[in-house]
């Protein structure tokens, strides 16, 4: 699995998987989502509220994948 990840971080995609421009990317979807979230919860619309949560989590992924894969470097 690891060299599959250094296969995908090395192509024309890797600044989108993990550097700056993730990381931003995963910021976006976190500010994004929260207020969405809270904008469904209080309209009881359930499909705003699921999108809201689905930016959460992808966000919220983006950075710990950053994170787990900078300390395993470190290592």
């Amino acid at each position: 699995v690891r060299a599959e990840l250094d296969a995908v971080e090395s192509s024309s995609l890797g600044p989108w998987v993990r550097g700056p421009r993730a990381r931003a990317v995963a910021a976006a979807q976190l500010a994004a989502g929260l207020p969405l979230l809270l904008w469904g919860a209080r309209r009881r619309s359930g499909g705003w509220a699921t999108a809201g949560a689905l930016l959460l989590a992808q966000g919220a992924l983006g950075l710990a994948y950053h994170r787990a894969r900078a300390a395993t470097e470190t290592r």
